[in-house]
């Protein structure tokens, strides 16, 4: 609801949480997915989160997230076939089958992803800018709740999942059975029982 604007920079995601974050109080949590939990847990690492929910970063650990599907992306964004750039993001970025990619299509969430379709563009360009050497996050001191879907897909989500993984010093890990990328819309109450049990401990 901000609007938008043709000058970008990832770093102003990262400078807008942490400001959000030190507005909040003495032990905020706070709660990432998909290109949201990468802003997160950089962001983390500008002020002190005591509890970080991050699901599914996809960081480009295995390579460039989009590469070159990103150019058809952009073509068909710019053409306004919105439709058509969707089930090339969710396919070529997220890695989402096609019966998957179906299924949201005929849901309410479709048509807010089709609202959202021109910005995802930048977004992607900014995650594939970052390095692929996760070790900078393992000075974190974040209780982290790293949120994993059995069906999502191997890359970009389930690499970069495991590589946090191996090196973030306060981590525990869930995954959810049965679930994707989408769990926090499909399966909105185990996602919240989820992350109210770990907030909990």
């Amino acid at each position: 609801m901000s609007g938008d604007s043709s000058a970008y920079a990832i770093e102003r995601e990262y400078e807008d949480i942490a400001a959000v974050v030190s507005a909040a109080g003495r032990r905020p949590s706070l709660l990432g997915h998909s290109f949201g939990a990468i802003c997160a847990i950089e962001a983390a690492l500008r002020t002190s989160v005591p509890h970080l929910i991050l699901y599914e970063p996809p960081l480009p650990v295995g390579g460039p997230v989009a590469g070159a599907g990103l150019a058809e992306y952009r073509a068909a964004v710019a053409t306004n076939h919105l439709d058509e750039a969707l089930e090339i993001g969710l396919t070529r970025f997220v890695g989402l089958s096609a019966r998957q990619v179906a299924e949201l299509h005929g849901t309410p969430i479709w048509s807010r992803f089709r609202t959202l379709a021109p910005t995802w563009t930048r977004e992607i360009e900014a995650s594939d800018g970052l390095s692929s050497d996760v070790h900078r996050y393992s000075t974190l001191i974040s209780r982290v709740l790293l949120v994993t879907g059995s069906e999502s897909a191997e890359y970009p989500l389930k690499d970069a999942t495991a590589a946090l993984s191996q090196i973030l010093p306060h981590l525990q890990l869930s995954k959810l059975a049965g679930q994707g990328h989408t769990a926090h819309r499909l399966a909105p109450q185990l996602v919240a029982e989820t992350v109210a049990a770990f907030l909990g401990q």
